[in-house]
């Protein structure tokens, strides 16, 4: 790579409208929004991340009618119209759709983004469109007291210099898109790693197959299996049904603690990192972005690296993660840790599950906005085994769960490299 201080004369200055056109989403009503033999999914506002990026999770079963142009493609980019997280992060920001199961379309909060011309690159532009520059500029284009609507003018009255060559568009994204290749592969690893754990839980906990002998290497399990009855184990009587000899019944208060410390003054906490329900992926346990405190005005909480982050608030949108690393949270959070070392991953394993979501779903009150009292998920009946198969799947959950903060630390490096050279790749001071 060499560097250069003025822009190169083989780029020149445009406005996005010379190369682009804007293709609306659908309106629709909720009776349109149901499964059937020929529906498809509807890509919504919930599929955008906060600050950028794709969230598989969100996606509708659509069957209402459409148009071809409102269909997308594994490639394409939206961008959404409307707003509705605290600091209006999503407005304007684009998202490349990934590959999907079924045919999706658009909805009406949402355009997607048709390149009409042959000499711009599809993914050049989407990190065009991930600059400083445009993200500043498309603010000025978004307006509204509670909820922001953007102006798509503002898009296609975007100017800016790009590259003539479009090999050399294509070089650019090329070096941009390799950082979040490794991402994906790593959120793929991770979605494993998490698969992995519930499936061992099961196994062991539910059908009461225990291992006799297991081995983690390369992110990949392996376990030979045996029943409980075919090794001689009995079986005893207890008020959640039939459990094995020497386990107990009990409750989560035995297991866990809520952590309730609170930093002193704004001050204190308005640099740390910041992770609320807004930037909590939904059914993963793995953050792809975090915020700052000075977002928090009041009622700031301590986390610490490893602390188990449960939503309380709306908890059926399933919301738990392990912090990878120390910061601030609010109260909406409940920040949970084990009593003993070796309760840590058979918590997690059990927080993070579906029967833990369903029964605070249960126990959450009120009706617009539902929120789960502590007290009603500590008093959540569990099973608790003896010591030795405990020790066993704690020692098997501690490498899952440590190797899947390594990949979101390492998607945090990523990231950051990837923003440090996207500026400078995307204004010409480095050429390639």
């Amino acid at each position: 790579m060499k560097k250069t201080r003025s822009q190169p004369k083989t780029w020149r200055k445009v406005k996005l409208g010379e190369y682009i056109d804007i293709i609306r989403g659908i309106s629709y009503s909720s009776s349109d929004l149901k499964k059937s033999d020929d529906s498809i999914y509807l890509v919504n506002l919930k599929n955008v991340e906060r600050g950028g990026g794709f969230r598989i999770d969100g996606l509708k079963e659509y069957s209402g009618s459409y148009k071809n142009e409102q269909l997308v493609n594994p490639g394409d980019i939206i961008i959404a119209l409307t707003d509705l997280t605290p600091n209006a992060e999503i407005v304007g920001m684009p998202a490349l759709i990934p590959f999907l199961e079924k045919p999706a379309c658009i909805s009406m909060d949402l355009v997607k983004i048709q390149i009409k011309k042959g000499d711009l690159d599809k993914r050049y532009l989407y990190y065009l469109l991930n600059t400083r520059e445009y993200k500043g500029w498309i603010r000025g284009f978004a307006s509204g007291v509670n909820v922001l609507h953007l102006n798509t003018d503002g898009i296609l009255e975007f100017e800016t210099s790009i590259p003539e060559d479009i090999n050399e568009q294509k070089r650019i994204a090329s070096i941009l898109s390799a950082f979040d290749d490794k991402i994906e592969l790593n959120n793929k690893i991770i979605k494993i790693l998490e698969e992995m754990a519930q499936e061992v839980f099961k196994e062991w906990f539910i059908k009461f197959n225990f291992p006799v002998e297991f081995e983690v290497k390369n992110e990949k399990l392996k376990v030979k299996s045996l029943g409980y009855k075919d090794v001689g184990g009995k079986f005893i009587d207890s008020e959640l049904g039939k459990i094995p000899e020497g386990w107990k019944t009990t409750t989560l208060e035995e297991i866990m603690n809520l952590r309730r410390e609170k930093f002193k003054s704004y001050d204190k906490w308005k640099n740390e990192k910041l992770l609320d329900l807004g930037r909590f992926p939904t059914k993963s346990l793995a953050i792809n972005s975090y915020g700052r405190g000075e977002e928090i005005k009041t009622s700031a909480f301590k986390f610490y690296k490893g602390d188990i982050l449960f939503g309380a608030v709306r908890p059926y949108f399933h919301k738990v993660i392990i912090a990878p690393f120390d910061g601030v949270t609010n109260q909406s959070v409940f920040v949970i840790f084990p009593k003993k070392e070796e309760f840590y991953s058979y918590l997690i394993t059990i927080l993070f599950s579906e029967s833990t979501i369903n029964y605070a779903t249960n126990m959450a009150s009120g009706t617009k906005m539902p929120v789960l009292k502590y007290e009603d998920l500590a008093n959540m009946n569990i099973v608790l085994p003896d010591f030795k198969i405990l020790s066993i799947f704690n020692e098997i959950g501690d490498k899952f769960y440590k190797i899947l903060i390594e990949k979101v630390k390492e998607n945090q490096t990523l990231s950051a490299l990837r923003d440090l050279l996207l500026p400078k790749l995307m204004s010409g001071e480095i050429i390639i």
